[in-house]
């Protein structure tokens, strides 16, 4: 005859209970869907239609919301850069402001994509951008970016 141990009982109940517990979301438990952070607001993103889109050689567009004041980086400054990353269809895949925090790099170092270094390396101090990131310079992917800031190189 074979036994189950209580450790093994225990750890197989701890891991269905997991698992069920899991499976429920906020819309299965009546509850309304959490809404995501955004940068460009229903207000903001009526304003947009009417921004001329700005198309590089790379093939790399954007479309500045807010033009900031100052000088734009250099390659090799860091910067930090709130984000919030989205696919075409509006669907957020990554966002520095769930996050709580902006993300810092060496603008123009190849530490991110090649279309947000291009984006940043044009855009001013306290600039609010959303760029249109195509295929070679990364595949679909819609950034906007907000309140890049300079940081000293150490």
């Amino acid at each position: 005859m074979n036994l189950v141990s209580r450790r093994d009982l225990i750890g197989l109940v701890l891991g269905v209970s997991t698992l069920i517990l899991d499976s429920f979301d906020a819309k299965g438990a009546g509850l309304p869907p959490e809404e995501k952070p955004r940068l460009c607001d229903d207000a903001c993103e009526k304003e947009l239609e009417n921004v001329p889109m700005v198309t590089t050689e790379s093939g790399l567009q954007y479309k500045d919301i807010k033009v900031g004041q100052g000088p734009s980086p250099p390659v090799g400054f860091q910067v930090a850069a709130n984000y919030v990353a989205m696919i075409p269809s509006g669907q957020i895949f990554d966002s520095s402001l769930e996050k709580g925090r902006p993300y810092i790099f060496r603008v123009g170092s190849g530490q991110v994509v090649k279309g947000l270094d291009e984006g940043i390396l044009t855009m001013k101090t306290g600039g609010k951008r959303r760029l249109y990131i195509p295929g070679p310079v990364i595949s679909n992917t819609l950034l906007i970016l907000h309140n890049w800031e300079e940081k000293t190189c150490t």
